[in-house]
């Protein structure tokens, strides 16, 4: 939320957006068709090209006690990418 205010100036003369989020917050992956619409809304009247990027895989599954767990699994992921081209 609190990057939704600076974004329009980022979309300027851009032809797409990767969409990143946490693959161990849940919250994040949610947000992402705002993100889309958002870019869109910028970036039109051309069709966007989007890249979905899951971030912070390195940390799922570590040894040690603050080890992360994966909330958001790939099937998903990859389903979600179909689905929104």
């Amino acid at each position: 939320e609190r990057f939704r205010s600076i974004t329009k100036s980022y979309y300027r003369n851009s032809v797409g957006a990767l969409l990143v989020y946490d693959v161990c917050n849940r919250s994040s992956f949610e947000h992402i068709p705002l993100w889309m619409m958002e870019a869109k809304r910028h970036i039109e009247p051309h069709r966007p090209v989007f890249a979905l990027v899951g971030c912070k895989v390195d940390l799922v599954g570590t040894d040690n006690k603050n080890g992360a767990r994966r909330e958001v699994p790939c099937e998903e992921a990859r389903m979600f990418a179909e689905e929104n081209g």
